[in-house]
């Protein structure tokens, strides 16, 4: 018996190993039924404004973030600078302006403020991240590691030290050379969500990266300036969801389904929240609508999409001969206004059920589902040990949770005007 008890510890390690990896892949299943919850918010200010002062006249707003005293930061991407309010709604500071300089934007895309009051904002043309004190003053310029790429999407805080953001390599894209009006191939990198330590330099820790795949283009068409563009639209494609948790951990999504993977600080998937919802078959309608809000700009209900195009520069070179001339950029963007023909739009199978994902300042994840018309749906709500705690009604998801409970949106009016609304959760 004595000779076999070595591979009797060996089976019973393996076999602890496998409960330990199993007990690792926990899965939390929500309730298949809503419950309704109502959390009570009262508004305490709203900025943007059709006249006014500049810092009132909002552009495009792309970013909204709060930092830990409850100052709203609203970054407008055609003003190229960032607006500062106080708690009580009072105008403070403007940040940057458009320029080559530093403390200067050529694309500012996202922000996030870090618990030292630092600003921190994602310049995608100039492919690096801007450093502001918390007095708005310039302090220095960083880039990324070339090993993560470039920073893309939004920035959030980590409960752990910097930010977590998604970054992506450049796009490689392949084209059928010989055939300038041709369909082109573009190869799409995988996206990855990665944590930022940010000091004099970057360093940077990917936690959770999508497969890569490619795209087709359509043929190129003429824009103005003697650009010749290639489009192409992928519909109902799910998007890459995340968001910090309370532990120091992240909520990632990346398929249509309802099945949130948990990551720890390091980027292990620890368990799985999950609920009995499938995703509905696109129809004909859901086509047609989803055209009509790409048209007129607004967003789709979650429901997924990726516009990309690539736009080459016309040289007297490769004029007339059919050659392909020199690619100037190439580039991926998440919804937007692009005029896009039908034609340019491949279609999913499915709508995604997760539309967007967010945790607010008491540790609560939000997980808002895709509406039954491409618009708002309701917001399921989970405690930080992932209890279900109810759904909220259809209505917008908060772009940015602060403080105490605050949440601002992001709201048009009937003059398509943009405002910023900041609530305040009542408990």
């Amino acid at each position: 018996m004595k000779r076999y008890r070595p591979l009797l510890a060996a089976a019973a390690a393996l076999a602890l190993a496998l409960g330990s990896s199993a007990a690792a892949q926990q899965t939390v299943a929500l309730p298949d039924r809503d419950r309704a919850l109502q959390l009570p918010a009262k508004t305490l200010f709203q900025v943007g404004e059709l006249e006014g002062e500049d810092y009132e006249n909002f552009g495009a707003v792309n970013d909204v973030a709060f930092d830990a005293r409850g100052n709203l930061y609203v970054l407008d991407a055609t003003g190229f600078h960032i607006i500062v309010f106080d708690p009580a709604g009072k105008y403070l500071r403007t940040i940057g302006r458009q320029g080559d300089g530093p403390g200067e934007f050529g694309m500012p895309m996202a922000l996030a403020i870090l618990p030292g009051g630092e600003l921190v904002v994602n310049d995608a043309a100039k492919a690096n991240l801007q450093i502001f004190g918390p007095d708005g003053t310039f302090r220095r310029t960083v880039v990324l590691p070339e090993t993560l790429g470039r920073a893309a999407g939004r920035m959030r805080v980590s409960p752990r030290g910097g930010v977590i953001t998604e970054t992506m390599q450049l796009v490689q894209r392949t084209v059928n050379q010989g055939q300038r009006d041709a369909p082109q191939r573009m190869q799409l990198p995988g996206r990855s969500v990665t944590r930022l330590a940010i000091g004099d330099s970057v360093r940077g820790s990917r936690l959770f990266t999508t497969p890569p795949r490619d795209m087709q283009l359509g043929a190129a068409r003429e824009a103005s300036g003697g650009i010749r563009v290639s489009m192409s639209m992928r519909a109902f494609e799910p998007s890459l969801l995340w968001s910090p948790t309370a532990d120091g951990g992240t909520a990632v999504l990346n398929d249509a389904t309802y099945r949130i993977g948990l990551l720890d600080p390091a980027g292990r998937t620890t368990r799985h929240l999950e609920r009995a919802i499938k995703p509905r078959k696109v129809t004909d309608t859901d086509k047609k609508r989803f055209l009509e809000n790409q048209k007129k700009g607004v967003g789709t209900g979650g429901s997924g999409g990726m516009i990309a195009f690539a736009a080459t520069t016309a040289s007297a070179g490769s004029a007339g001969t059919g050659a392909t001339p020199p690619l100037n950029r190439t580039t991926t963007m998440r919804m937007g206004s692009m005029a896009l023909k039908e034609s340019d739009v491949t279609w999913g199978d499915v709508i995604p059920v997760v539309a967007a994902l967010g945790t607010d300042s008491f540790g609560r994840l939000w997980i808002q589902r895709a509406g039954p018309e491409l618009g708002d749906g309701p917001i399921d709500v989970v405690d930080p040990s992932l209890r279900y705690l109810g759904t909220l009604a259809a209505q917008e998801m908060p772009r940015a949770f602060g403080p105490g409970g605050r949440l601002a949106y992001l709201v048009k009016d009937d003059m398509d005007v943009q405002h910023v609304v900041v609530k305040q959760l009542l408990r």
